[in-house]
């Protein structure tokens, strides 16, 4: 099968299993699909980041998904999150939640990553990203990404945009080397 392991300037490379192949395709700006089940876009300020947001959770619901598959996951509490200006999205109720047990199956489940730790969700959207390096970022991100079972989304500030395309040569490097 074919992976995506790469995405610079405008273009994703595909190796297969054995990376005998490699090909690239160009992808819209400020959006690289990293591998199957996941999707990370970039945004310039919060009004960019509401309607991409907004598309791609329509996208989700409108495919029949319930919004108890569906939690938001961000560092911040959502009074400081990019999401705090809004009450609801898509005729959902965006829901915080300040304890792991409580759910609601009719509404979006926002939580801090760090009150979600060791729970999972069908689909996971990580917001409010601005780093991947340091470490306290990349541990965070971590939890955060390991949530998802079926599909992750990962809405990150523009400015890290090289840094995050380093972090995934980085790892497409660590996973040549094994191989």
């Amino acid at each position: 099968g074919e992976d995506i392991t790469s995405a610079s300037n405008g273009k994703i490379t595909y190796y297969t299993d054995d990376y005998s192949k490699e090909q690239e395709l160009s992808y819209a700006s400020g959006a690289v699909i990293i591998y199957n089940g996941t999707v990370a876009k970039s945004y310039d300020d919060r009004k960019d980041f509401v309607l991409k947001f907004k598309k791609e959770l329509l996208s989700v619901v409108s495919g029949g998904l319930p919004a108890k598959d569906i939690v938001i996951l961000s560092k911040k509490k959502l009074q400081n999150s990019l999401l705090s200006e809004l009450n609801s999205v898509c005729n959902l109720t965006i829901t915080e939640h300040e304890n792991i047990t409580d759910f609601s199956k009719s509404s979006l489940n926002f939580y801090t990553i760090q009150s979600y730790k060791g729970l999972e969700a069908n689909i996971v959207f990580l917001i409010d990203v601005d780093g991947f390096e340091d470490h306290h970022n990349r541990l965070l991100n971590y939890v955060a990404m390991s949530r998802a079972k079926l599909l992750l989304y990962i809405f990150y500030d523009q400015n890290c945009q090289e840094e995050y395309l380093d972090t995934l040569d980085k790892g497409r490097d660590m996973l040549a080397d094994r191989r």
